[in-house]
């Protein structure tokens, strides 16, 4: 394999032509407001108004949360919501770049740590974290992953609660789906899939997956159709929650399906900013403030409160209403309710980037024309275990083929992964002429862990992130493995055929170490390393909630979000939370005796 190095090219017009596009988008939202019949309308509330549940996230649990409580019909619902109704960015999949660093995105950022992300053009990492109906699942990369039966008998077993078992969280992942890949129905793993539930499930399948994992296979490389079946090892192609052309963020599906309900109420572009407790330690009433900070509105629960609002947001919130660990709180002399390791545990999993062209086009073909209704890249995704016999993967393998896709590389690293202009030249230069098979190559199972702290107390400052990225080093081991072991495909078929050249796209930055040697990786790693946005742990399942995802010390107040995974799941976070939302949704209509 041969390591091609590149010359400098100025990336400033692909991120000048990004936030024109954007401005253009936010023009259209604003003027014509065309997917506003889609979405519950605003309410409006007064002070001291009550509801029976008060939900303060519309994100991927909060509004499965909401439409599931909202079908009981004396039930009266309320959900809060930070941002407003998804544009047309969001509800097309190729136009998904342009939902970061943007209006719809809380563009938090990592503290610097003083060794990662030095091939960022500041040396932090965005925190992308969706400010929208539907939350991160109207901004992620839509990939359906489930997970692995391993991580859910691994949270059971720490809270000693068989509920949390893969057997008894399976059904809630069917209730949710809509698969639509009839190859998928009529296989052996057909009935672990839902056929009637609120989100469409397609794969993706093209010719370049096709040869590719065809290749694959032939070289005796496992290949699986389905990963999210009870067996997940084996490269396939990717479930996406695309149906229809269009993304099916729970805000879409779960809010929209249930916008003309008269006992479900929504507010949109409000800020829940403090939790009140009365003297008993119940959680009854949520202090909210709109957009403009004009005024401050006090509503009432009588029945739960409920914050999905992220693994970044929902401790934020539960700190400035006094829950957290209590010198924390009090050196901003906030008075502690319930002294718990909130913001601690913070987990997410990391994505190294290795890049391949392909070799060069003989003839110059003229580009496909664009079509925002289907994803922009060929994608396949590999599960895979170090040791043969673990039914578990130790990594994913992320990887996209993109043809003639030379502006949407720059446009990706330079605008919305932000590295440096010469890692962005160095792709560009290259992938003109040639396809790119970019990577992303990431430990399933981190032991670092990060923090999130209270910047202030005022709740329209982000918190502090501090994400502890490979503050193990049995991280960077594993990561070092993980990328020889991937690299092992560059002598398989596939990769031969077309003469596949790897991309030093870090240059001078790990100057000096030889290629391929330890060093070198490290290097490579600590300076490239992306996040997958899978932040979590951070409001700890058996820590800071229970096995009903109530928070300890307090009553009346639950929290439902990827921040109460005590361990990262295998996989991408979006489908567990869903899971989690429609499992609390169980949790409290047992509670309140509306459960059928």
């Amino acid at each position: 394999m041969q390591l091609i190095i590149l010359d400098k090219m100025d990336p400033e017009t692909a991120v000048s032509n990004a936030v024109t596009v954007q401005l253009a988008l936010k023009v259209i939202a604003l003027t014509l407001d065309l997917t506003a019949y889609l979405f519950p309308k605003q309410c409006d509330v007064n002070d001291d108004d009550t509801f029976d549940f008060i939900i303060i996230g519309a994100g991927s649990a909060g509004s499965v949360i909401a439409n599931r409580l909202s079908e009981i019909e004396y039930f009266k619902v309320l959900i809060i919501e930070a941002g407003g109704d998804p544009p047309l960015e969001v509800m097309y999949p190729g136009l998904s770049s342009y939902t970061y660093h943007s209006r719809l995105d809380w563009n938090i950022t990592s503290q610097y740590d003083g060794t990662t992300a030095q091939c960022r053009k500041d040396k932090v990492i965005p925190q992308f974290s969706g400010r929208v109906l539907g939350g991160s699942s109207s901004i992620n990369c839509m990939y359906y992953v489930r997970g692995n039966p391993y991580d859910y008998n691994r949270w059971a077993q720490l809270v000693d609660d068989e509920t949390w078992k893969w057997e008894n969280v399976l059904p809630y992942f069917i209730k949710s789906e809509r698969m639509l890949d009839k190859d998928v129905l009529k296989s052996a793993t057909g009935k672990l899939h839902g056929r009637h539930g609120e989100i469409g499930i397609t794969r993706s399948i093209d010719n370049n997956t096709r040869r590719f994992l065809r290749s694959l296979k032939e070289d005796g490389i496992p290949v699986t159709m389905d990963y999210n079946a009870n067996k997940t090892l084996g490269y396939s192609d990717v479930f996406f929650t695309i149906a229809d052309g269009y993304r099916q963020s729970t805000g879409y599906r779960f809010l929209g399906l249930a916008r003309n309900r008269p006992n479900l109420y929504i507010l949109k572009n409000t800020v829940a900013t403090k939790i009140l407790f009365n003297d008993d330690k119940r959680a009854y009433a949520v202090e909210v403030v709109a957009e403009n900070k004009i005024k401050k509105v006090t509503l009432k629960a009588t029945k739960e409160i409920i914050v999905s609002a992220g693994a970044l947001k929902s401790p934020q919130l539960l700190m400035l209403s006094g829950i957290g660990p209590k010198d924390h709180l009090r050196t901003l002399n906030i008075d502690v309710i319930a002294n718990l390791p909130v913001g601690k545990n913070l987990q997410d999993h990391l994505a190294i980037p290795i890049l391949h062209t392909l070799q060069k086009n003989k003839k110059k073909s003229f580009p496909k024309p664009f079509n925002p209704h289907v994803y922009p890249y060929s994608n396949i995704v590999g599960f895979v275990a170090l040791n043969k016999s673990q039914s578990y993967p130790d990594y994913e393998s992320t990887i996209n083929i993109i043809d003639d896709g030379a502006k949407d590389l720059l446009q990706l690293y330079s605008f919305v992964y932000q590295y440096s202009d010469n890692v962005s030249d160095s792709i560009y230069n290259y992938a003109k002429e040639s396809t790119v098979i970019e990577t992303l190559i990431t430990d399933l199972h981190p032991k670092s862990r990060g923090e999130i702290l209270l910047r202030s107390v005022n709740p329209f400052d982000h918190p502090l992130v501090y994400t502890g990225y490979l503050s193990e080093e049995e991280d960077l081991v594993n990561t070092i493995r993980y990328i020889e072991d991937y690299l092992r495909l560059t002598h398989t078929s596939y990769f031969k055929k077309n003469n596949a050249q790897m991309i030093d796209i870090v240059g001078n930055m790990c100057k000096g170490f030889k290629f391929g040697s330890k060093d070198y990786w490290t290097c490579y790693i600590q300076c490239t390393l992306n996040n997958m946005t899978h932040y979590s742990g951070t409001c700890a399942l058996g820590s800071v909630v229970d096995s009903r995802l109530l928070v300890r010390g307090v009553k009346g107040l639950r929290v439902t979000d990827t921040s109460i995974m005590p361990y990262i799941v295998s996989g991408n976070t979006n489908a567990p939370t869903m899971m989690l939302g429609e499992k609390v949704s169980d949790f409290i209509k047992e509670v309140h005796g509306a459960l059928k």
